[in-house]
């Protein structure tokens, strides 16, 4: 059953959080209840929508890679079992005594392969010492990243909606994707993988193609065609395509 935590004007400010999405701040805020005294939870994605954005239609496990990504959580593996952890929790939290003296059944995250009692402040200061967020600090991430990645490994997920969401919005008037399918996710996922590694370099590249007259249908047919050419998402995420698009060889 989900938890009572609070939440101080920090959360609302914090820019880093706001570029995640409405949907992803409302779904990080509801994980706060879930979590245990730790900030640490089963990873069961069906279950976490249910009891955090239940009235929305977003994936579940999309939302979840692109707080993952940003630094906001990250999965972890006890006994083959994943578990989702909210990163600096408990600098931000102080759950009642009551609620620790009941324990939890969760397993605690490793770090450099050896579980530790407390996860620490990263950025060397303490944890909170109210029942309440800490209203000084906007950030609710550490101040590296980078330098708990490279202590703690995290096998990031690619936001595959979050580029189609991107895709729809930068293009509206292009194919619509009912559906993301495995081939289409695929792509995206392999392009992430190679350059396009950040929603930011997603949304400048849509930007760019939004600006070529040809692939954009605003031009006349050729070649046959009873209609102008616009590219789809499929097109639009091949290798050779993205490559073309770049090199700036359909802007005329």
């Amino acid at each position: 059953m989900p938890r009572a935590r609070n939440i101080k004007p920090g959360f609302f400010k914090n820019d880093q959080l706001a570029e995640c999405g409405s949907v992803c701040m409302i779904l990080f805020a509801g994980l706060w209840g879930i979590a245990d005294y730790n900030g640490n939870m089963e990873y069961r994605p069906k279950r976490i929508k249910i009891e955090t954005i239940p009235y929305f239609n977003d994936n579940i496990e999309d939302c979840i890679d692109i707080l993952e990504n940003a630094g906001f959580l990250r999965r972890y593996t006890v006994d083959e079992k994943e578990y989702l952890h909210i990163c600096c929790f408990q600098k931000h939290q102080n759950p009642h005594k009551n609620e620790r003296d009941a324990g939890t059944s969760i397993p605690k995250p490793t770090k450099d392969g050896i579980k530790t009692e407390q996860e620490p402040s990263y950025d060397g200061s303490d944890p909170a010492d109210t029942g309440f967020l800490n209203p000084d600090s906007l950030s609710l991430i550490p101040d590296s990243i980078k330098d708990i990645h490279a202590k703690s490994p995290v096998t990031f997920r690619v936001p595959a909606q979050a580029v189609v969401d991107l895709y729809h919005k930068k293009l509206p008037k292009h194919p619509q994707v009912i559906k993301l399918t495995d081939a289409r996710r695929a792509n995206i996922k392999q392009r992430w993988r190679e350059d396009m590694d950040t929603l930011e370099a997603w949304g400048e590249y849509f930007d760019y193609v939004a600006k070529s007259e040809f692939l954009t249908g605003r031009v006349s047919p050729t070649n046959g065609r009873s209609k102008p050419f616009m590219a789809d998402l499929e097109w639009l995420t091949k290798a050779a395509n993205i490559a073309k698009v770049v090199e700036g060889k359909y802007h005329g």
